[in-house]
């Protein structure tokens, strides 16, 4: 019998401890857990369809049969790796130069600018875009055209945090075209044109339809599909079916390879609230991984709303079990009570001696098991601890470089302010005193003003990386080894290393590289061929050597107190 209700006691605590998440979504969540146990599969799959394309593109010899084939890569890398999607854009831009074909241009202005924007690259989306001329397309690309400005909008509006308002002319345009356009396009506008009550139904009956048939066709696309579906019926207050198209868009994204991860941050938002904190975590560490292969701006800044959600669950589930913990002693400690009670009276009778020795021997040993279960349980709090210790540190180190580099900027822009307002207050005063060519000797296209400040920002930037991490060229050089030692101007950093500091703190796209440190992309994408090619490490890819330069001296970052 005391057996017996050790047991129940035990089974209510594991109740009280289990996840929340009703049993119905239960199988919808299995399916993304499925999803994420074979993403890797997914991509083999995916990189093995891109070897046979690079293949065929090595071995054509048509230049009309090469622009097909870099569209097809294109579109394979467009969520895999943008970097790659943007240099066989390019290898299609130059096809588009060199036979003058007014639909290739735009084709590559199309699908640029949507990438661009896509990654949070708004300003370089919107040049592209705006380099079309709306008139030159046809009907169909029309569609996709005001279609891609309207989310140009929505991404800035994200980026910014605040709301604006799409301008009626968009909409109306995405209206008249967007019937001609793909299955996207024409939601979008069926989204603007439908009106009234029966809204979500009629938008539900048009984007299911579209759902099931991407989903046989494995179209990378099909996620978003079941996104727009769940967000339908959301509006439409169908709780269960959004569940479903929820976890369907977030599995879809996985195992046809999207990064595009909005049902995932989704679906973290829900499992918070429910506290499956286990859930929730798995999920975030997989948008993390994606986000280093994959990097996108906009959602970037999100991350850290969605980790302090998830540690915040974490400590109150922590608290929570403590809770259980002490209330599991309590009743330990009123069963040990009673069992001494009964003890006291059975020994007083000495025909009954022997039994009670044996009871009692059997309630010691109940009693060391469950001592034993609950010094594991505290070695798992322990660990624990020392986990979202670890994770604090690393916040704590990832706040530092913030600062400083926030500190960093202000300082920055306040002198360059300064220098500006100087400039002004000089040209004002030669132009009052008729010093016109002076003037213009200024203000000359040639004039080494612009290098000299590109050259002050570097050494800016040299300065404020060092004294956060004053051992970075050193431990670069054990990546490379010893034979051709690195040189660096005196408390400063070479090219190369520059553009590794970069990666250093998480940027790893070549083009945002190139932007920020006023090089051509070639430049950069040979420096980091360069420094690979010279590693000591078995990498194969840039994406693994970014990861090994990322991982480097993180144990060294002080913060401040």
């Amino acid at each position: 019998m005391r057996r017996f209700y050790t047991y129940i006691l035990i089974l209510f605590v594991a109740l009280r401890a289990a996840a929340s998440v009703p049993a119905k979504y239960q199988p919808y969540l299995a399916m993304v857990d499925s999803a994420l146990e074979h993403q890797h599969e997914y991509v083999s799959q995916l990189e093995g369809q891109i070897s046979v394309l690079r293949s065929q593109l090595r071995t054509t010899g048509s230049d009309e049969q090469r622009y097909v084939l870099c569209d097809l890569l294109s579109q394979k890398f467009y969520y895999l790796n943008s970097d790659s999607a943007l240099y066989y854009l390019a290898q299609k831009e130059a096809l588009a130069e060199k036979y003058q074909r007014a639909d290739w241009k735009n084709e590559v202005l199309l699908s640029r600018g949507n990438l661009c924007t896509q990654i949070g690259l708004l300003t370089q989306g919107g040049e592209d875009l705006n380099a079309i001329r709306p008139q030159e397309l046809t009907d169909s690309l029309k569609g996709s055209y005001y279609s891609m400005l309207i989310f140009q909008q929505t991404q800035q509006s994200r980026l910014s945090g605040t709301s604006s308002q799409l301008s009626t002319q968009l909409t109306d345009s995405l209206q008249k075209y967007g019937s001609f356009g793909d299955d996207m396009t024409q939601y979008w506008s069926l989204f603007f044109t439908y009106q009234g009550a029966d809204r979500s139904q009629k938008l539900l009956e048009f984007i299911t339809q579209i759902y099931q048939r991407l989903h046989q066709e494995k179209s990378q696309i099909s996620g978003r599909a079941a996104f727009m579906a769940s967000a339908n019926y959301g509006e439409a207050g169908d709780e269960d079916r959004r569940m479903e198209y929820l976890c369907r868009s977030a599995a879809d994204n996985i195992c046809f390879v999207n990064r595009d991860h909005s049902a995932l941050l989704s679906l973290i938002s829900y499992l918070i609230e429910q506290d499956d904190v286990e859930h929730a975590y798995r999920y975030m560490d997989y948008i993390m991984q994606v986000q280093q292969e994959y990097p996108d701006n906009v959602r970037s800044s999100q991350m850290g709303q969605y980790m302090e959600q998830i540690y915040n669950a974490t400590q109150r589930l922590t608290e929570r079990q403590q809770r259980l913990t002490r209330q599991y002693l309590y009743a330990l400690v009123a069963l040990l009570m009673v069992l001494l009670a009964a003890l006291f009276f059975l020994v007083r009778s000495l025909r009954r001696q022997h039994r009670q020795q044996t009871a009692l021997s059997a309630a010691n040993h109940q009693l060391s098991e469950s001592i034993t279960r609950l010094t594991q349980t505290q070695h798992q709090l322990q660990e624990s601890h020392q986990q979202v210790s670890e994770v604090n540190r690393q916040l704590g180190a990832a706040n530092y470089i913030k600062e400083q580099y926030i500190g960093s900027l202000f300082s920055t822009c306040s002198a360059y302010i300064n220098k500006l307002d100087s400039f002004r207050q000089d040209i004002n005063r030669k132009i009052k005193a008729g010093q016109v060519e002076e003037v213009l000797r200024q203000t000359r296209a040639d004039n080494s003003k612009t290098r000299d400040e590109v050259k002050e920002l570097n050494k800016t930037f040299d300065a404020t990386f060092l004294s956060i991490y004053p051992d970075f060229v050193a431990d670069f050089q054990t990546l490379l080894g010893d034979e051709e030692p690195l040189t660096t101007p005196k408390n400063g950093l070479n090219t190369e290393l520059r553009i590794y500091a970069l990666v250093w703190l998480g940027i790893s796209s070549s083009v945002k590289i190139a932007e920020l440190l006023h090089l051509s992309t070639q430049t950069v994408y040979n420096a980091r061929q360069k420094m690979r090619s010279r590693s000591l490490l078995p990498v194969s890819t840039a994406e693994e050597f970014a990861a090994i330069v990322q991982a480097l001296g993180r144990g060294k970052i002080a913060v401040n107190p």
